[in-house]
């Protein structure tokens, strides 16, 4: 067998594969090892944390239960305001139109007042 096939051969791939799995895999170690000091820390405040949500989740679920008891509660009550609330915008919008109206009204009325004097006063004048 000639150098190239040995070198080429399956047995010879898998064990620079193998090799080459095992080296990466030294490489991670060390490059953990070398941050370990400043990963222990984050990892022991991390889990706290972590126990501390946990420990919190009954404590909040009991809470969401008794503010989802009050919100059925409240639900038709809302309901009822709402609509009460849509009434009284629809009351006030009816009332800014009647006012507007009242309003134009009465300055087309004092412009026909004005016109009327001033035709009044061109008869008089005899001009008119």
């Amino acid at each position: 067998m000639a150098v190239p096939d040995m070198v080429l051969s399956i047995e010879a791939l898998a064990c620079l594969l193998i090799a080459a799995a095992a080296a990466l895999g030294v490489g991670v170690v060390f490059k953990y090892i070398r941050h370990r000091d400043q990963l222990q820390p984050r990892l022991r405040k991390t889990e706290r944390t972590l126990e501390k949500m946990r420990s919190q989740i009954t404590v909040k679920q009991e809470l969401i239960r008794q503010l989802q008891q009050e919100i059925a509660v409240l639900r038709p009550q809302e309901e009822r305001l709402s609509s009460y609330y849509e009434t009284l915008v629809e009351l006030q919008t009816e009332a800014e139109r009647a006012a507007m109206t009242e309003e134009a009204k009465a300055e087309a009325n004092d412009e026909d007042e004005v016109e009327q004097e001033r035709r009044r006063r061109r008869v008089r004048l005899g001009t008119g």
